[in-house]
């Protein structure tokens, strides 16, 4: 888990200059992939860490799909270049299965 948490600190100080507060691990949902939350002074972040490059692929496709047809979805402000992290917008406790 400290190698992942190292990783998303890195790539999130490539794309953001906002000092990380704290950094929470979620449970995970019906997947492979591990949810963390990042916290900054100005903003909370969900971010995704998935070794399954075509489920964050897909993920990623579809959410942008979902967001030109301006449907409630997560905004993704960011990801790592080989795809294994993004970083999305943080709608508090509020999930699908809820």
């Amino acid at each position: 888990m400290q190698k992942e948490i190292d990783e998303i600190k890195s790539e999130f100080l490539r794309h953001c200059a906002d000092e990380i507060l704290q950094i929470e691990k979620l449970p995970q949902a019906g997947s492979e992939r591990h949810y963390y939350r990042v916290i900054t002074a100005a903003k909370k972040y969900i971010v995704t860490y998935g070794k399954n490059l075509k489920e964050n692929e897909t993920f990623l496709y579809f959410s942008k799909h979902f967001m030109d047809k301006k449907l409630a979805t997560p905004k993704i402000y960011f990801w790592s270049d080989d795809l294994m992290i993004y970083f999305q917008e943080d709608f508090g406790d509020v999930s699908l299965l809820n």
